[in-house]
């Protein structure tokens, strides 16, 4: 039996399927995050940074376990809170943590 999802002229079956893996997409924002914070905005990459963790715990709720892939590690409402608590303390460290100047 064939697969009936139609894959990009020109990409394999495998990339299409990494495309459609949301935790791909949360690694790609959070290397986003670390190059902000790299060019020393600080604030502005931890933000994107719990930004992409807040949307990997609705994508854990919304989705299925199959569609949520590797987003997919205990039950769903363990996975949601986990990662919601990580998404609070990160946009909680930066707005409360003083950074030196020139880094924020």
């Amino acid at each position: 039996m064939t697969d009936p999802t139609p894959t990009p002229r020109g990409a394999s079956s495998t990339t299409a399927d990494l495309l459609r893996e949301p935790l791909v997409w949360l690694l790609v924002a959070l290397t986003a995050g670390l190059v902000v914070i790299r060019a020393h905005h600080t604030r502005v990459g931890l933000a994107i940074i719990a930004g992409a963790v807040a949307a990997a715990a609705l994508l854990r709720l919304a989705l299925s376990p199959r569609a949520a892939g590797l987003l997919v590690v205990r039950t769903r409402g363990f996975d949601v809170a986990a990662l919601a608590a990580m998404a609070g303390g990160l946009a909680a460290l930066a707005v409360l943590v003083p950074f030196p100047p020139g880094t924020g």
